[in-house]
């Protein structure tokens, strides 16, 4: 084997060492990583902290919740417009491997791409492989001020 041969070895061989971990790693199930604190709950949120806060519906991170079937992220929450004032607050972590739902406005389901489960606008489940509830809260509309809480 001469010196070019066994250097062209040597970095392939090197390569594979180096690259392995990436590619196997890019296969687990998850595209979100769950939350690591041992002192929360499924959903991402601290089991000590209770859920209650207010967003502004005239804010302009908040404009998709004035269109009927719109819907936002804040703490970890999905909040959706459903039209004639109602709105839902659903944990926005799938219950099966921890990815971020969305809101389909015209079916009005939430489903998560990952794995295809859907739940219906109560958090219940209404196809897996999911077979635990999205966690609710509770809103209450004043005027442009929108309350979620537990």
């Amino acid at each position: 084997m001469t010196r070019k041969d066994f250097l062209i070895k040597l970095g392939i061989g090197a390569g594979v060492t180096i690259l392995a971990p990436m590619v196997f790693n890019a296969c687990e199930e998850s595209e979100v990583s769950p939350d690591q604190d041992e002192d929360s709950d499924d959903n991402g949120n601290d089991s000590d902290e209770k859920v209650d806060f207010t967003i502004d519906l005239d804010d302009e991170d908040y404009s998709d919740l004035k269109e009927e079937g719109g819907y936002v992220y804040e703490n970890n929450i999905i909040i959706a417009y459903l039209g004639n004032d109602e709105y839902i607050a659903l944990s926005k972590i799938c219950t099966h491997n921890q990815c971020t739902v969305k809101f389909d406005g015209n079916d009005e389901i939430i489903y998560c791409d990952c794995h295809g489960s859907e739940f219906n606008t109560d958090g219940e489940v209404t196809s897996g492989p999911a077979d635990e509830p999205l966690q609710e809260y509770n809103t209450e509309l004043d005027g442009q001020t929108l309350r979620i809480y537990e």
